[in-house]
């Protein structure tokens, strides 16, 4: 095998299998951008908490009795937040994340 060959094997060895791959993830983030953003909302509100009340990840996760990499999941997105997270974290930060008005009709 000659060098030129030896670049191309290694190059393809290197590049994504499916070079569409990108274009479906853009395509996704498109279509959930609302909760996406509603997600990153949420995820800012609690690490602007931690750094007004000079608390770290680590220990928000030890109060809620979770691992610091499940924090970090949350926060970095990578995982969605349940109502009953979200709950448990207001009560860890004494904050409130989600302000739902209940409307009574008349």
């Amino acid at each position: 095998m000659n060098k030129k060959e030896e670049a191309i094997e290694k190059l393809q060895s290197i590049v994504k299998p499916d070079p569409g791959a990108w274009k479906k993830e853009v395509q996704w983030r498109n279509e959930n951008k609302t909760w996406i953003r509603k997600s990153q909302k949420i995820a800012f509100r609690i690490l602007r908490a931690l750094r007004e009340q000079k608390k770290t990840q680590k220990e928000l996760a030890a109060m809620m009795k979770v691992s610091p990499q499940q924090v970090n999941k949350w926060v970095k997105g990578k995982e969605n937040f349940t109502l009953e997270t979200l709950s448990r974290i207001e009560e860890a930060l004494e904050i409130d994340l989600l302000a739902i008005e209940i409307h009574e009709e008349n």
